[in-house]
């Protein structure tokens, strides 16, 4: 729908298995499956991420997907290692974690939201989302849930870590046992979605700053400019493929 340039991978929350639940060489925080990144070019796409996603339960009972996440996006997996190729400095970065058990990551919870912000720059607020699909329930603001079926009944719960992540970068949270169709939808728009945020290259003087899509003044009722995070931000986010142009007095220090 949104026509988008993207990148999946695929890892999973299990650092420290002994022996590799998926055959040969077991290495914590690689993306697995084959292509290990996945575009919008990949042929039978829907099927290779089918594979790539079913990583099965034989992994450590220890699930530590703050950490996973850490170490696939870390050196020397991200840079010369088997995730190569997989952060590229222009796109946005949307980590989704899948448990349904509570985080065992060894850092605390700001050290990796500190981490994951770090990756995109902290005043990039806008290029960064952790989601989490896990053991929780929006309604009651629970970190568990549980689901009956005609299989019988299962629960799930998360004490709450993957929950202040997702709170604090700006991403989604989600019962893991309710029905995805809306999870999937709403984890979609926000990671492939238009944006709304523009980050400007040097701090700007904020009654100069002037705004032009497809070389037409915007009303400055349509947006508003962040000094904090040196950005304008649309009231509604401009059409696909629109031109943005942002002219302002820079600020000498």
């Amino acid at each position: 729908t949104f026509n988008v340039d993207f990148q999946i991978g695929v890892t999973t929350t299990d650092i420290g298995s002994s022996p590799n639940p998926f055959g040969g060489k077991f290495t914590p925080g690689e993306l697995r499956g084959s292509p290990k990144i996945m575009t919008n070019s990949t042929p039978n796409l829907e099927t290779i991420f089918q594979q790539n996603v079913n990583v099965g339960t034989n992994g450590s009972a220890k699930e530590a997907g703050l950490e996973a996440a850490r170490l696939a996006l870390s050196h020397p997996l991200i840079t010369t290692g088997a995730n190569k190729g997989f952060l590229r400095t222009d796109a946005s970065l949307a980590v989704i974690a899948v448990s349904d058990e509570p985080d065992q990551s060894p850092q605390a919870v700001q050290y990796y939201i500190n981490f994951f912000r770090n990756i995109k720059g902290v005043r990039n607020v806008d290029q960064f989302r952790f989601s989490a699909v896990i053991g929780y329930d929006p309604q009651t603001k629970q970190n568990q849930c549980s689901k009956s079926g005609a299989g019988g009944s299962a629960s799930a719960s998360s004490q709450g870590r993957y929950l202040a992540v997702a709170n604090g970068t700006r991403g989604v949270a989600a019962s893991i046992c309710q029905d995805w169709a809306g999870t999937l939808r709403q984890l979609g728009a926000l990671s492939f979605g238009l944006r709304s945020q523009f980050f400007l290259t040097r701090p700007a003087d904020p009654q100069t700053v002037q705004v032009k899509i497809n070389g037409n003044t915007v009303p400055s009722t349509d947006w508003t400019y962040d000094a904090t995070s040196n950005s304008v931000v649309f009231k509604k986010p401009p059409t696909a493929g629109a031109t943005i142009s942002i002219n302002y007095r820079a600020i000498c220090f």
